[in-house]
C-alpha cells in the first residue's frame, strides 16, 4: 500500500472516530402538531410567530414556518408540521396586554422559546422561556444532552428568582390563565421585570439578564438585588391587588374567567432564597394578634413582654409595610413632646419584648410598635403611651405655645374679674365703689336687657372661651381645656342661666339649658379626673398652670353637683381632694388667697390694675389672684353635702375650722352658719350667689324683685345675633 493510500485510510478512520464522538442526533422526519399561546400578558391578535426546527446542537436547520396569533388571549396554532427535528425555536413579535398598567402596550416586543416537541404539542412562549433560551444553548454546546441541559437551565433560572420549587414543570407549560402556582410565579416575574419600563427598556433589560444568565446560570448580585427591590415594591398590597385585578378584568373582557393566586407567596420576602416559605399556608388567612393593643408605661419606664399569636412568621421591619401613623396631635408647634426611648425592641415567634427608658419630658409622644408578616400585608400594633416627667413642666411649652397660653389666661382672668365683680355686687358681698358707677344695676337690680356692662361681661366670657380653641387640636390637652372651659361655663350658667355652648367650627351656637350644660360638663370633667395627674398644681409658671392636677376637675365638678343638688356625687369627688392630703386651711382669708397659699387648688393671676380691666379689684383690694378652687371652698362644700345627707356631726366637723378662722360663732341653724362662713371667706370668688340660689336663700338675702331675676338678662344685641335663642322670661316684658 503506497503512502497516498495510507493517508486516505487514516483520514477515513479519523472521520469515523470523530463522527462516533459527535453527539448530534440523527432524527427521522416526523409530523408534529404545534399550538400554544404567547404571554407577557397575552399577546394580541395579529402578532406574528415563527417556528424554526433546530438540530441536536440547537442550531437552525434552515427552514422556517410562519403563523399568526389568532386572538387576544395570545393563542397560536401551526397545525401539523413535518419537521426534521423535535427541537424548535419559536419567535414571536407583537403588542401585548401590560398587566401592571392595565392596558395594551405602546410598542411591540419579541419573545422566544426553545422547546422539545417529542412529547409536547402545546407550548407557551413567555418571559421565562425567553430568559432560559440562551442558557439552554450554552449547556448543549458544552456537551450536555437536551434533557440534561433543559432541566439544569430550568432549575437555575427559577432559583435565581427564588422559585425553584416549581422547576419540575417546564416553563414552556406555564400560563398566566392556569390559576396554578406556576401561573402566579410567571405573573410575578413578568410584572417585576416590566414594572414601569417602556417596551424598549424591557427589551434592553431582558437582553442584559439573558446575557448574564447564559454564562454560568446565575445573575449578578446587582441584578438580583434590583429584582428583589422591585418585587418588594410592586407586591405590596395595593399594587399587587391592582395587578391581579387587571388580569382578571382583561380576561373578563375576553369572556373568560380566570383566577389568580395571592402573588405575595411568589416573592422572597426574608431573603433566604425561597419564595413564600415565610408567609405560612397560602390556603389559610394570615393572622397576627397581640395579647394587648395598648401599653401604658410609667414615667420610670420598664420592660414588657407581650404575647404574639400568629400563623405566619413575624418581623418588626418588613421591607415595605403599610404601618400605623402616630396621632398627628403629637406633632405640635405649641408643646414640646419627648420621644419614647426604646432600649430594646425585639421579638420571637411567640413574644414581643420592649424595654422603655425613663421619660425625658413632661409630655411624651405616643409611639406605635408594629409586628408584621414578612410581606407587611398583615400586622398588629401596640400603642405605647408613657407618663411624662412632672418635674419637667416648665419645658413643656414652645415659645409660641407659651405666648398663646398667656393670652388665653389673660382673657380668662379679665372675664372672671368682670363676672365676679357683677356677682359680688348682685350678691351684696361688696358695696358699689364710685369708680364703678356703670355697674349700678348689678347693685340695684333688675338689669336692663340693653345694659352695656352686662353686655361687656357676656362678650368677655365668650372671648375667653374662644381663646382656648387654639388648643382644641391637641388631644393630649383636652382634659385641661375642658376643665378650664367648664369652670367658665359654670360661672356663666349661674349668671345667665341658658347659655350658648360653643364647639369647634360650629357657626350657629346652640342655646342650651342648665341641665343640658351639666350633662356635657359632667362627662368632660369625669374624663379629666380620670386622666390628669395626682399632684399639686404648679401655679408659678404658665406651663405648670395649664398642666393641672386632677384635683381641679374634681373641684369644678363638685360645683356642678352641688348646684344641681347631687350631694352624694359632690361628696365623692370632694373626698378625693380631702383624702389626697395635698392641701390645708390657712390661718386667714388673706393667706388663703396669697401667692404661696397652702390651700390654693387653682387660681389665675389678676389682670393689670385698673377698673377697666380688673373691676373686681376695685372692690376686693389687694387680691393677687382669682381662685377657681380653694380648700376653704372644699371644706364648706363638704359641710353642705354632709348637712343635706343627714350627717350633721360630719357637717360641723368640716365647718368649724372655717368658722373659727373667720371668728364667726356657730348658729343653731347649721345652714345659717354655713351661709355666714361662705359670705365671709369666699366673697369675690364667684361662688356665693350660686350658694344662695341652690339653698333657696337668694330672695331672702338679696334685694331681688322675684325669682325670675335670679339670672341676668341675655344682652339684647347679642340675642339678636343668635338664631333660635330666647330671652330669660323675667326680662321679656320688663
Amino acid at each position: 500500500m503506497n503512502i497516498r493510500k495510507h493517508i486516505v485510510l487514516l483520514l477515513t478512520i479519523l472521520l469515523v472516530c470523530s463522527c462516533s464522538e459527535d453527539k448530534t442526533e440523527n432524527f427521522t422526519p416526523t409530523d408534529y402538531k404545534v399550538s400554544g399561546k404567547v404571554e407577557k400578558g397575552p399577546f394580541i391578535s395579529g402578532s406574528t410567530i415563527t417556528l424554526q426546527p433546530l438540530d441536536g446542537k440547537l442550531n437552525p436547520l434552515g427552514t422556517s414556518f410562519p403563523a399568526t396569533i389568532t386572538d387576544d388571549e395570545g393563542n397560536f396554532d401551526f397545525g401539523s408540521l413535518n419537521l426534521d427535528s423535535p427541537y424548535a425555536l419559536l419567535t414571536t413579535t407583537g403588542f401585548f396586554f401590560n398587566e401592571v398598567k392595565g392596558r395594551l402596550s405602546d410598542a411591540q416586543i419579541t419573545l422566544q422559546a426553545i422547546v422539545d416537541l417529542t412529547n409536547q404539542s402545546t407550548v407557551n412562549v413567555n418571559i421565562l422561556t425567553h430568559l432560559k433560551k440562551d442558557r439552554l444553548k450554552t449547556l448543549v454546546a458544552g456537551g450536555k444532552s437536551y434533557t440534561e441541559a433543559n432541566q439544569q437551565a430550568q432549575t437555575e433560572l427559577l432559583t435565581n428568582f427564588a422559585l425553584q420549587k416549581y422547576a419540575n414543570t417546564d416553563v414552556s407549560r406555564f400560563s398566566i390563565t392556569a390559576g396554578t402556582d406556576e401561573a402566579a410565579a410567571l405573573i410575578v416575574v413578568s410584572s417585576v421585570l416590566i414594572d414601569n419600563k417602556s417596551e424598549a427598556k424591557l427589551t434592553e433589560s431582558l437582553a442584559k439578564i439573558s446575557n448574564e444568565f447564559k454564562q454560568n446560570g446565575t445573575l449578578s448580585e446587582e441584578t438580583k438585588n434590583a429584582y428583589r427591590t422591585t418585587a418588594y415594591e410592586i407586591m405590596r398590597n395595593s399594587t399587587k391587588q391592582r395587578i391581579m385585578q387587571n388580569i382578571i378584568d382583561r380576561y373578563i373582557e375576553l369572556e373568560k374567567t380566570v383566577t389568580v393566586k395571592d402573588l405575595s407567596y411568589f416573592v422572597d420576602w426574608d431573603g433566604n432564597g425561597i419564595a413564600g416559605d415565610e408567609l405560612g399556608d397560602p390556603n389559610v388567612e394570615k393572622k397576627i394578634t397581640l395579647e394587648k393593643s395598648m401599653l401604658d408605661v410609667p414615667v420610670g419606664g420598664g420592660t414588657y413582654t407581650i404575647k404574639i399569636t400568629s400563623n405566619v412568621p413575624v418581623t418588626l421591619s418588613p421591607l415595605y409595610a403599610q404601618g400605623i401613623e402616630v396621632p398627628s396631635e403629637m406633632n405640635s408647634d405649641l408643646f414640646n413632646y419627648g420621644n419614647i426611648s426604646f432600649a430594646q425592641k425585639s421579638l420571637d415567634q411567640s413574644n414581643l419584648v420592649v424595654k422603655i427608658d425613663p421619660a425625658s419630658a413632661y409630655l411624651m409622644k405616643e409611639e406605635i410598635v408594629t409586628v408584621y408578616s414578612m410581606d407587611g400585608s398583615v400586622y398588629a400594633y401596640l400603642h405605647v403611651k408613657q407618663a411624662g416627667d412632672l418635674s419637667k413642666t416648665p419645658a413643656a411649652l414652645t415659645s409660641k405655645g407659651n405666648a398663646l397660653l398667656q393670652g388665653a389666661y389673660s382673657y380668662t382672668s379679665t372675664a372672671l374679674s368682670f363676672l365676679r365683680a357683677g356677682e359680688a355686687l348682685y350678691a351684696k358681698t361688696y358695696a358699689l365703689p364710685a369708680s364703678l358707677s356703670d355697674w349700678s344695676q348689678f347693685a340695684n337690680p333688675p338689669i336692663s336687657t340693653i345694659n352695656q356692662t352686662n353686655k361687656t361681661l357676656y362678650i368677655n366670657s365668650y372671648n375667653a372661651i374662644g381663646r382656648w380653641t387654639n388648643f382644641e387640636g391637641e388631644q393630649s390637652c383636652i382634659p385641661n381645656l375642658t376643665t378650664l372651659k367648664a369652670s367658665l361655663y359654670y360661672e356663666m350658667m349661674v349668671a345667665w342661666g341658658r347659655i350658648g355652648y360653643t364647639k369647634v367650627n360650629e357657626y350657629n351656637i346652640p342655646q342650651i339649658t342648665e341641665k343640658e350644660l351639666f350633662a356635657l360638663m359632667e362627662d368632660n370633667l369625669l374624663h379629666a379626673v380620670n386622666t390628669l395627674d395626682a399632684k399639686k398644681t404648679d401655679l408659678s409658671t404658665t406651663a405648670g398652670l395649664f398642666f393641672m392636677s386632677k384635683d381641679v376637675p374634681c373641684a369644678v365638678l363638685a360645683k356642678y353637683y352641688l348646684y344641681f343638688k347631687e350631694y352624694n356625687k359632690a361628696h365623692n369627688v370632694l373626698s378625693m381632694i380631702v383624702n389626697s392630703g395635698r392641701y390645708q386651711l390657712e390661718n386667714s382669708r388673706s393667706l388663703a388667697f396669697s401667692a404661696n397659699s397652702r390651700e390654693m387648688i387653682y387660681a389665675i393671676s389678676v389682670p393689670a390694675a385698673g377698673a377697666s380691666t380688673h373691676p373686681l379689684g376695685e372692690m376686693a383690694t389687694g387680691m393677687v389672684n382669682l381662685p377657681i378652687a380653694t380648700y376653704t371652698e372644699v371644706m364648706l362644700s363638704m359641710a353642705e353635702c354632709a348637712y343635706y345627707l343627714g350627717n350633721t356631726a360630719s357637717a360641723k366637723t368640716y365647718l368649724k375650722p372655717v368658722l373659727d378662722r373667720a371668728g364667726i360663732s356657730e348658729d343653731p341653724d347649721l345652714l345659717i352658719s354655713l351661709r355666714k362662713a361662705w359670705e365671709s371667706e369666699l366673697k369675690g370668688t364667684g361662688t356665693y350667689f350660686a350658694f344662695l340660689k341652690r339653698n333657696e336663700l337668694a330672695l331672702s338675702q338679696l334685694s331681688i324683685p322675684n325669682s325670675g331675676f335670679l339670672v341676668w338678662p341675655i344682652p339684647e344685641e347679642e340675642l339678636s345675633k343668635s338664631y333660635g335663642w330666647t330671652q330669660n322670661p323675667a326680662y321679656i316684658t320688663h
